[in-house]
């Protein structure tokens, strides 16, 4: 009897995209049982072709920005707009991704998210209300502070390379201009979060008594 089955392979990092992972399972299958009807849909946990995965099956337009990657050096990356629904779509991989970077060459101190702020600004200047971003792949540790030093007023502006040596507790978004919504995809999961919701984390706890909002 002839099954309908559904391929939704993620990539094989490092070897195949999503995409072509795909194809070829249904190729191997195809000649094993070329009664069935078969269907691909590749699919993303956030990191490596996030960008692609999403841009085919919205069917959304591809835009480059000029920027830098996690080391600072220049680069030209990919990003997807949909202008119907206003939503942009970033893959930090295509910015900060570890595959990007020479393999034992830097330190992930040396590294930062910083990179990412010039496809949101691309991003907001052509009116995007929504933005789904991956953050999956990155090479960066930094806890997003790569990203909070950019200056999104328009001034230009070299970017701080300052290491924090202090713990980030806390954010104040009283005076943002970023209220545009946002959502981030992560394959990672944070083997704390229970506590970080049911406040028993100690920075939380260390940000009891302050105005800023917390996080």
């Amino acid at each position: 009897m002839p099954l309908n089955v559904l391929i939704v392979p993620d990539k094989f990092k490092g070897t195949l995209t999503a995409q072509a992972a795909a194809e070829l399972i249904a190729k191997g299958w195809h000649e094993a049982r070329p009664q069935d009807k078969l269907e691909l849909l590749p699919m993303s946990d956030g990191g490596d072709g996030f960008g692609e995965v999403l841009s085919r099956l919205l069917k959304v337009e591809e835009q480059t920005v000029a920027t830098l990657d996690a080391a600072h050096s220049p680069r030209e990356a990919k990003w997807w707009w949909d202008p119907k629904a206003r939503t942009a779509i970033i893959e930090s991989a295509k910015i900060i991704g570890l595959a990007l970077l020479p393999p034992n060459k830097f330190h992930p101190f040396d590294l930062d998210t910083y990179g990412l702020g010039a496809a949101l600004q691309s991003a907001a200047d052509i009116g995007a209300k929504h933005c789904l971003m991956g953050i999956g792949g990155s090479a960066t540790n930094d806890g997003g502070f790569g990203l909070a030093r950019v200056d999104f007023s328009g001034r230009a502006r070299a970017p701080d390379r300052t290491v924090a040596t202090t713990v980030l507790i806390a954010v104040d978004l009283s005076a943002g201009t970023a209220k545009k919504p946002a959502r981030s995809v992560c394959g990672g999961r944070c083997p704390e979060s229970a506590a970080w919701r049911d406040r028993r984390h100690p920075c939380l706890r260390a940000t009891e008594g302050t105005p800023a909002r917390r996080f």
